[in-house]
């Protein structure tokens, strides 16, 4: 799953890459005082042509200086296009999708939408065999399974705490 609505707008500079260093794609960061270092596996937003993009760090380490390196990009040469670009933070932190841990409560509380009509506040997001489902309380205090698909998914607005789906005629009847 991703967000497929992701807006510059929804992004605040955190710090920026600067030069390359070393043969397997490794750059310096200059992060500012207040943002908590990246470790292997976290996700970084990096401006790109001026739209936030998602980089997984393969490899984070402070010795006198910060220096990282994002998946796939493990020469000097593929790193190069990241010097100098600037390292993001959402102003509401976004989670992983992919974590158990953080897609449980990635979308918890969010009013769920199909074609513009609100059915429910999300409650909670659950893993069962081959499929995440939402667990979503309908103004009738019933509570209704969604399957939450990637395909379905319109829009996730942050701010408003609004996940914007399209559902499959007759799931909801």
């Amino acid at each position: 799953m991703r967000l497929k609505h992701i807006f510059a707008e929804d992004f605040i500079p955190i710090g920026r890459l600067g030069k390359t260093r070393g043969n397997e794609g490794h750059l310096k960061a200059y992060f500012n005082e207040s943002f908590t270092v990246p470790v292997k596996g976290d996700y970084l937003f990096l401006s790109m042509k001026g739209l936030p993009v998602p980089f997984r760090v393969e490899d984070a380490s402070e010795k006198g200086e910060f220096i990282l390196r994002f998946h796939e990009f493990d020469t000097p040469q593929k790193a190069a296009i990241f010097v100098n670009a600037e390292i993001l933070q959402a102003r509401v932190k976004v989670k992983d999708p992919r974590s158990k841990e953080t897609l449980t409560q990635a979308f918890e509380e969010f009013s769920l939408w199909n074609n513009n009509v609100q059915i429910g506040i999300i409650h909670e997001v659950r893993e069962y065999p081959g499929q995440w489902m939402l667990i979503v309380k309908n103004a009738e205090k019933e509570e209704l399974l969604i399957p939450l698909v990637e395909d379905w998914i319109q829009s996730v607005d942050l701010e408003s705490k609004e996940l914007h789906m399209t559902l499959p005629d007759g799931l909801l009847s």
